[in-house]
């Protein structure tokens, strides 16, 4: 996944943004964007 290496790596605040993005389009709106938020950043913060 070069897009997560890229978010591990560098850091890119936009691509959690993208991230939360596509959460929010699977789950048609309903997914409460902060948490999404903060769950990537647990996730994919090293």
């Amino acid at each position: 996944m070069c897009i997560v290496r890229q978010t591990r790596c560098a850091g890119k605040e936009a691509l959690f943004g993208y991230f939360v993005g596509q959460v929010m389009k699977a789950t048609q709106g309903k997914a409460n964007p902060a948490q999404v938020n903060a769950l990537l950043k647990q996730k994919l913060t090293p």
